[in-house]
């Protein structure tokens, strides 16, 4: 038999688990978005040269350069004759570039040229081929797209590249964006 006692015990229950539930969401921190500057980067210097704005970036002092028949892009202005260029953005590493001169670079909106998930990956802009509609590369085949804003996290659609395509998509929590 049902008794009055049993059901209001229950309902109390639900509305514990709801409240505890609600609480652990809010909680979840927001996505922090970042503006890069490679302050404390660390890394070799190099002499090459920057010929034009950055294909992984939109910013006014986002270069893309090359040193040799290596090409580096994003790299960011630093002084009169100098840029540094990220390549592992959790380490702070990369290189250096001491540049003759920078070409004109219009003032642009910036945008996001990098991302790290929920699930611990770093992924940056493809600055070469890729699949259109998932602009990130995150190392091996993992590719995603544009990050979304949601509440209280943005998220980006990740699934693994594949004769062009991108296999099994699923939603992924970002944690930080650098813009």
């Amino acid at each position: 038999m049902f008794s009055h006692r049993s059901f209001l015990s229950s309902a109390i229950a639900a509305v514990v688990v709801l409240a505890l539930t609600a609480a652990a969401a809010a909680g979840v921190s927001p996505t922090r978005i970042s503006t890069y500057h490679p302050t404390g980067l660390r890394g070799s210097t190099l002499h090459g040269s920057c010929w034009t704005s950055s294909n992984a970036v939109s910013r006014s002092d986002a270069y893309r350069c090359m040193v040799g028949n290596n090409i580096y892009d994003p790299c960011f202005r630093l002084g009169s004759n100098r840029v540094g260029c990220p390549s592992d953005l959790a380490a702070n590493r990369g290189v250096f570039i001491d540049v003759p001169n920078f070409p004109s670079n219009p003032a642009q909106t910036p945008s996001a040229w990098a991302m790290e998930l929920s699930n611990g990956l770093s992924c940056s802009v493809i600055t070469g081929a890729g699949i259109s509609g998932y602009p990130f590369g995150c190392g091996g085949s993992m590719t995603c797209s544009t990050p979304r804003r949601g509440s209280p996290r943005y998220t980006a659609m990740c699934g693994n590249a594949n004769g062009g395509r991108v296999r099994s998509p699923r939603a992924y929590n970002v944690i930080q964006i650098w813009m």
